[in-house]
């Protein structure tokens, strides 16, 4: 009798300590993180549990460029040269090729890419336009033969990208909604590289270099293994989906082309293509609020994060955010660059 009183002690404690580590986790994942009103309070929440941060912030005006450079706890750092990964904010890169290619008379944004791409007769064959305002099938589509342990986008080829295209069947009538799809720009990379007679990665490689004049803007390949981000081939199909690393002062600079210079497909880039829902219009890639008051994009990878926010009014200036941390319950670029925009600060 005295071992069935011990088991059944046992047992309870076994439940009790059970119960103890569930409620410990539900209070840590399920507790909201504290809003803040403050941007230093915000950055330095977001920083806490991130010990090797590397946190940029430009603010933009007509007038200067500000860069501010944020660690651990919310620390003011003084190197502003860091390398991010962009993520999907590569994609505003792609757009701006695709809207010269369109003020050029190259490309039409509502003619099939069939037209350049040898697709069979059948096979869905969606517009530049829809690729561009993610409003392709595409949106739900995730190749299985895609990525490597180092790169989960790598290992996929414009071979890779025509086979996929020609197997594929809508799974639903258009118009489709407006959803983003890292294929969708594979195949608008893939169009542009054909249309240019070259590769994708050549197309915004020499666009970024040699149009921009941005030195610090890359494709992490073979031959730049020091560089942070995900390595990749030069025959990556999704590199002008999330190919770019960039620093700060690169990434301002060319959000000052868009936002106050004279380069008309640069402009064009943030002016609506497509009308996504009561609240949001959607222009070469750009997010644009339905009065077209903020334009904005964001990207992340499993290691970074990275926006760009800006307010298109007589005074209005940009932001961008970039961080070598994804993410998280903490906080978000975008979090960041709306809390300075809202301030003014």
């Amino acid at each position: 009798m005295l071992q069935r009183i011990g088991k059944k002690r046992i047992l309870i404690c076994l439940i009790g300590l059970v119960l103890f580590i569930a409620c410990a986790i539900a209070i840590v994942f399920l507790t909201p993180a504290p809003s803040s009103n403050n941007l230093t309070e915000e950055i330095a929440y977001y920083s806490i549990n991130k010990p090797n941060l590397r946190l940029s912030v430009a603010i933009v005006s007509e007038e200067e460029t500000n860069v501010y450079v944020f660690g651990h706890n919310g620390k003011s750092l003084k190197d502003n040269d860091k390398e991010y990964e962009l993520g999907q904010l590569t994609q505003i890169f792609t757009g701006a090729i695709t809207a010269r290619g369109v003020l050029n008379g190259d490309l039409s944004l509502d003619e099939e890419v069939g037209y350049v791409l040898p697709l069979p007769e059948n096979a869905y064959d969606p517009t530049v336009r829809e690729l561009v305002t993610n409003t392709s099938a595409y949106s739900n589509l995730v190749p299985d033969n895609i990525g490597t342990m180092q790169n989960p986008y790598s290992n996929f080829s414009d071979f890779n990208v025509l086979m996929t295209m020609s197997d594929f069947e809508p799974d639903s009538e258009p118009p489709y909604i407006s959803s983003p799809s890292s294929f969708g720009v594979a195949v608008l990379g893939t169009f542009l590289g054909d249309l240019y007679n070259s590769s994708p990665y050549t197309v915004l490689n020499d666009f970024v270099h040699l149009d921009l004049g941005l030195r610090d803007t890359f494709v992490s390949t073979a031959a730049q293994k020091i560089r942070p981000g995900y390595l990749w081939k030069m025959t990556d199909a999704y590199i002008p989906s999330v190919g770019l690393s960039s620093t700060i002062s690169d990434m301002a600079s060319y959000v000052r082309m868009i936002r106050f210079g004279d380069i008309d497909y640069l402009n064009a880039t943030i002016t609506p293509l497509t009308e996504v829902n009561e609240d949001k219009n959607i222009g070469f890639f750009w997010n644009i609020s339905k009065d077209g008051s903020v334009i904005s994009y964001s990207g992340e990878t499993a290691h970074y994060a990275s926006c760009v926010y800006m307010v298109n009014n007589e005074n209005g200036g940009a932001v961008v955010v970039l961080s070598n941390y994804p993410n998280d319950k903490y906080g978000s670029v975008d979090d960041i660059a709306q809390m300075i925009l809202t301030n003014g600060s």
